[in-house]
């Protein structure tokens, strides 16, 4: 059987293709539009048209050869209209949403609008030239299909799932329980109660920007818990109220442009800290009702690796599975994952997010010979980028298929000497960042426990974990203010090209880790072509291509 999964609604559009119930592939449609975080027809965006045609073309396949689409949202006109009302609602308690509308900073605001009046039609008239193709169309409850990407890709045969983003179809947190092929809704919360729109806020008051909640993250360890400023959440017998009037005190902070203060900083700690107490509390409510101590995580709140490394390290839990793509991107394959299970299809584990386009040698030469570059081919690109990192170099790494999801996780990285204090600084110029945002280490899967505080895998950098203390002079560039690091590791079965270079790095320096940070420049999406490799390279500070088998230096 096969289903192809679409997110096509909210931002972060996407789709996948499930076969006999496994992923075969899956892109986020920005890759290929390179607006970063590509809206959907609700937010006056377009359909992922261009990540759905890929998919299918990958596999050699078209809409003919599809059983049944799923779609991630199960709404239509009315309840897109109730959902608009009930986020205004929320806004508006803390700031008057005409604010919003009058700031032409906001984008997303004039994109509201613009979905609901125009997106609702021009999704009704493509989803109907679907349909002559495809007979049938699921519609999977938002929440639902987020819950479903992590447990059927969790490899558990029993789990609880906790869901947290901003809004769904009128929730915010979902609680449910899976048991085989089985996933039942327990509880939901409505959007009133939403931490995502809740940290959405605060980045907001912050001058972060739109999805700019990763930086709040980074920013918190530099502050403190202000107890005037907080608790911004309330937790009671499941249910999760937000404190509108503390948020609204809190706007006398809000920063246009200029420099981050210590209140600043102790308003970003606050904010974490509170999220991370109502995450722990829900975490042992889920685990009150179910007894189970595997963890599956879902939803935009769960890109906060803080607050899941906290969950990890709780006492009712003893396993976590986050999904690569936790954002809505993902909900185009607990769509479709959803169909599959209910179908009867196998179980199938998610190892690996190495899911989209891949690089072509042959596509990569020519490239570079068209851009002026003079290229070396090399019998062993890991060897050799292991090497030019042990000598201080900044190494673009550009291999094999495109990872599903924001984190490059090898095959689309900028990597560089993890020993190196200054190379904090320098990548993060090189990526043009702030220089208080952390930076994240890739390590040998084998060797986790040796640097830091947990052995357990985190094969999506999605978990934070302590850097050993005797470990931390060894590695500074990756370490956090607070002694923590937001770490991948790797293992040599998912990408053995990967571990190849950490190994031989390793083998170089006796340190078997690297820095990691994602391939692309400020505001775009992580590079997918030769193309754009060559682009954003040309346009960088980075010492160093290596391009498949290929090795561009500067000098070059």
């Amino acid at each position: 059987m096969r289903v192809l999964g679409l997110q096509d609604i909210s931002h972060d559009s996407s789709a996948c293709l499930v076969e006999d119930g496994r992923v075969t592939a899956a892109v986020e449609e920005e890759r290929f539009t390179r607006v970063k975080h590509a809206d959907g027809f609700y937010y006056g965006g377009d359909p992922p048209a261009r990540a759905m045609e890929w998919c299918l073309s990958s596999r050699g396949l078209d809409l003919d050869d599809v059983d049944a689409v799923a779609l991630g949202f199960d709404i239509g006109l009315a309840g897109w209209y109730r959902m608009t009302y009930d986020v205004i609602r929320y806004v508006n308690a803390i700031e008057p949403i005409t604010t919003k509308v009058r700031d032409p900073d906001r984008q997303d605001t004039s994109s509201y609008v613009e979905g609901l009046v125009a997106g609702y039609p021009r999704r009704v008239r493509w989803l109907r030239s679907i349909a002559k193709r495809v007979g049938r169309i699921v519609h999977v409850p938002h929440h639902t299909a987020h819950a479903a990407s992590a447990y059927y890709a969790s490899g558990f045969d029993h789990a609880a799932v906790l869901v947290m983003d901003g809004a769904g179809e009128r929730d915010s947190t979902s609680l449910f329980v899976g048991r085989g092929r089985e996933l039942e809704l327990m509880e939901r919360l409505p959007i009133s109660g939403s931490l995502g729109l809740l940290y959405d806020q605060v980045t907001q008051i912050l001058g972060m920007g739109q999805f700019g909640e990763g930086k709040t993250m980074g920013l918190a360890p530099y502050g403190r818990y202000d107890s005037e400023l907080g608790p911004l959440t309330r937790y009671q017998r499941g249910r999760v109220a937000i404190n509108n009037e503390r948020i609204r005190a809190a706007r006398r902070l809000t920063r246009h442009e200029g420099k981050l203060t210590d209140e600043h900083k102790n308003l970003a700690a606050t904010l974490q800290t509170d999220l991370e107490e109502a995450a722990l509390a829900l975490a042992d409510h889920l685990y009150d009702r179910t007894g189970l101590k595997r963890l599956c995580l879902a939803g935009g709140v769960t890109l906060n690796c803080s607050m899941n490394g906290k969950l990890l390290a709780s006492e009712h839990v003893r396993e976590v599975f986050v999904q690569p793509a936790a954002n809505d991107a993902g909900c185009s394959v607990g769509a479709a994952l959803l169909v599959a299970a209910e179908e009867g299809e196998p179980a199938w584990t998610m190892t690996h997010p190495y899911l989209g386009p891949g690089i072509d040698g042959d596509e990569a030469e020519r490239v570079l010979r068209a851009e002026g570059f003079d290229a070396e081919r090399v019998d062993d690109p890991a060897v050799v980028a292991a090497e030019l990192l042990a000598d201080g170099k900044v190494v673009g790494w550009v291999q094999g298929a495109l990872e599903f999801g924001p984190r490059a996780l090898g095959n689309r990285s900028v990597l560089a000497d993890p020993r190196d204090r200054a190379m904090h600084t320098r990548v993060n110029e090189v990526k043009r960042r702030e220089q208080w945002r952390p930076l994240a280490p890739s390590i040998l899967v084998e060797e986790t426990g040796k640097w830091f505080d947990r052995n357990d895998p985190s094969p999506f950098m999605l978990l934070t974990y302590g850097v050993r203390e005797e470990r931390r002079d060894e590695v500074p560039a990756i370490v956090h203010v607070n002694g923590t690091a937001r770490l991948q590791t790797v293992d040599r079965r998912t990408n053995p090209r990967y571990h190849a270079l950490i190994s031989a790095f390793a083998k170089e320096t006796g340190v078997p880790l690297v820095l990691n940070t994602s391939f692309n420049d400020r505001g775009e999406p992580i590079v997918r072509t030769p193309q754009e490799a060559v682009r954003t390279f040309r346009g960088s500070g980075m010492d160093v291509l290596v391009m498949d088998d290929l090795v561009v230096r500067r000098s070059a």
